[in-house]
Formats: structure tokens, C-alpha cells, sequence
């Protein structure tokens, strides 16, 4: 899917991670594939059972470490997805937004 095919379901869950060099400095254990995004990401598509193509229709993510975006036309998979996020990361911030109305 291109940059401009992408079009946002209902629910947008946006997580901002410190930087891949800073999760590095911080734990050397960090270096992909066991940085936040990476493993958050991972956490995701065993969740909703899906494998990594599937996954990227709903999963965006930077290359550089430092967000991911997740979206879903209902909340309901949100609920385990933010539990594991804020029990296995340290996001600097978390955001849902709903892009539609109901």
C-alpha cells in the first residue's frame, strides 16, 4: 500500500517511542528486533492472528523506532493492545483518536 492509498479505519491508535539510538543507549539488549516498535508491532500480529502482510493494512510504523500507528474500525482490540503496550514499553506518549463519526 502506498503513502497515498492509506486511508484510516474508525479507531487510530498512535504511540510514540523514544529513538531507536536512544532505546539503544539506554538497554545495548534494545537493537532490533527486540526494540519497542519491533516488538510491539510482533505483539500485534499474534494478537489479531495475522502474519506481516496482512498486519501492514492496519499497522504503520517509522523505520527510525520512534511510532507506530495502529487502526481498527471498533475499539474493543485496543483494550489488550494498550495493557500490553504500557506493562512491556515506555512509550512518550499514546494517542486514540477516532477519525469518523459514529
Amino acid at each position: 500500500m502506498s503513502e497515498f492509498d492509506y486511508q484510516p479505519e474508525r479507531w487510530v491508535l498512535h504511540c510514540g517511542f523514544d529513538s531507536l539510538a536512544d532505546q539503544q543507549e539506554s538497554d545495548p539488549e534494545l537493537a532490533y528486533p527486540n526494540d519497542e516498535v519491533s516488538r510491539f508491532v510482533a505483539f500485534i500480529g499474534e494478537q489479531w492472528g495475522m502474519i506481516t502482510e496482512d498486519l501492514m493494512d492496519y499497522v504503520r510504523f517509522s523505520h527510525e523506532g520512534n511510532w507506530v500507528d495502529v487502526q481498527c474500525d471498533v475499539i474493543d482490540p485496543f483494550q489488550d493492545i494498550l495493557t500490553w503496550l504500557v506493562l512491556h514499553t515506555s512509550p512518550r506518549s499514546v494517542t486514540l483518536t477516532r477519525t469518523q463519526s459514529r
